[in-house]
């Protein structure tokens, strides 16, 4: 059995660090783009400025924080989700800002320049939606990368399909692309696989999607508090009904003591109270 979890545990290992060599090898070619092709960012248009270093120690600092935590779990728990979810998220957000800063270089900075221009401009219209995504879970499967119970595995797959018809819908919606993190918003780059047949229910799905998040994160948000309540012994907000049960017994129980003490008591009691 120790030689089991030994496997998956090197092998868990070699995954994770293949992730994060994907990661810094994503984050390093924005500084190629940078000094290569002359991008920074949408809104300085200098491969100098300083508000694109601070963006990409920015974008370091905090995948790194996230991929670092994640890298924990991991390497001592390989089969725990929420391990895995961790090094995802940074790694797929910095796909998607790598392919925006892809797109912006190809369609507008260098146009003609770099190839699959419009293939970047359509990943990073639904990219950013695949990192949202993967926050929900956290809420379901923390802290130890399982569900509370088997009842809560029909609100996992609910999530997981609202999300994918969400990323569906985003990727064939038709009409111009304006970029998530590239600015294209006055190229005039139409989705090449946009459906117009199903351009209003489409539409309608991705008005959806954006305004949903918080109220599913809120959602797991108070999953995650009643399962903390409940492995505490129940909610602190009201107090347990065996100790209510307990109280309203004992006082319909009778006294434990001799045949008249009560009497004896409630009578003497009752005789001082109406001495003068």
């Amino acid at each position: 059995m120790s030689e089991r979890a030994d496997r998956e545990g090197r092998t868990a290992r070699r995954a994770a660090t293949l992730l994060v060599a994907i990661f810094v090898a994503l984050w390093a070619s924005r500084w190629i783009l940078a000094l290569g092709v002359g991008l920074s960012n949408e809104y300085t248009g200098t491969a100098n400025s300083s508000y694109f270093l601070i963006d990409l120690v920015v974008t370091m600092l905090a995948g790194g924080l996230f991929i670092a935590v994640g890298w924990t779990i991991v390497t001592r728990q390989p089969r725990n989700t929420i391990g895995w979810l961790l090094i995802a998220i940074p790694l797929t957000v910095m796909l998607s800002v790598a392919v925006g800063d892809y797109a912006t270089a190809a369609l507008k900075t260098r146009p003609g320049t770099l190839p699959f221009g419009v293939a970047a401009a359509w990943l990073d219209r639904w990219l950013i939606v695949v990192a949202l995504g993967m926050f929900i879970p956290i809420f379901l499967l923390f802290p130890d990368g399982k569900l509370p119970s088997r009842r809560w595995r029909p609100v996992l797959w609910l999530l997981i399909g609202s999300f994918a018809i969400t990323i569906t819908s985003f990727a064939i919606t038709p009409g111009q692309l304006t970029g998530a993190f590239a600015d294209i918003a006055d190229v005039g780059v139409t989705n090449p696989l946009g459906i117009q047949a199903l351009a209003g229910p489409l539409n309608v799905i991705t008005q959806i999607a954006v305004s949903s998040p918080g109220r599913r994160s809120s959602c797991g948000t108070e999953v995650h508090r009643r399962r903390s309540g409940n492995r505490s012994g129940g909610s602190p907000s009201s107090p347990p009904r065996s100790s209510s049960r307990s109280s309203r017994r004992s006082r319909l129980r009778p006294s434990s003591g001799t045949p008249g003490s009560a009497d004896r008591s409630g009578t003497s009691c009752s005789g001082s109270c109406r001495r003068p």
